[in-house]
């Protein structure tokens, strides 16, 4: 079973029954691992297309094997800092930001918090969560959509010798 497989079938269904039980700071904590896996997908994504951009002009471009030679393991902060280079500072970078600080007190201040205080502010914003998770995935139907489209060009047109 794929990870994606695993969050449909194990991840999913206890967010659902956490938030349903008013665990909200619980359920963040699975919710902030689906955005590092949604996170991750989409760097790669750009990095495949960055890769197939430069080859198009003749050159090789591996940022794949850089960022995986670099960084073992990129931590949500890490894939941030990294995504800016392919989309700059917006508002999906400023979202993105607000998730980030939002669990860094859930995770490192949650004994200097209230932690009813921190499940109203994590259940107040579990729509922009979703939004958040909008956005990625839309951008990674897009790059998706750019592979598509480059493979059906090659496929159309053989390279003559």
């Amino acid at each position: 079973m794929d990870r994606d497989q695993r969050f449909k079938k194990e991840i999913e269904p206890r967010i659902e029954w956490l938030r349903k039980e008013g665990k909200y700071i619980e359920a963040f904590f699975f919710l902030c691992a689906a955005l590092e896996q949604e996170l991750t997908k989409l760097i790669e994504l750009y990095e495949e297309h960055n890769a197939r951009l430069a080859g198009n002009s003749g050159y090789k471009l591996n940022l794949q094997g850089y960022r995986k030679a670099k960084f073992r393991v990129m931590m949500l902060g890490q894939l941030r800092d990294y995504l800016v280079i392919f989309v700059g500072q917006g508002p999906l970078v400023k979202e993105l930001d607000y998730f980030i600080k939002l669990r860094n007190d859930c995770v490192h201040r949650i004994l200097d918090n209230s932690t009813s205080a921190l499940d109203i502010e994590v259940s107040r914003n579990l729509n922009r969560y979703y939004r958040l998770l909008f956005w990625l995935l839309r951008r990674q139907n897009k790059l998706l959509r750019s592979k598509i489209r480059s493979q059906k060009r090659k496929t159309k047109s053989p390279k003559m010798n």
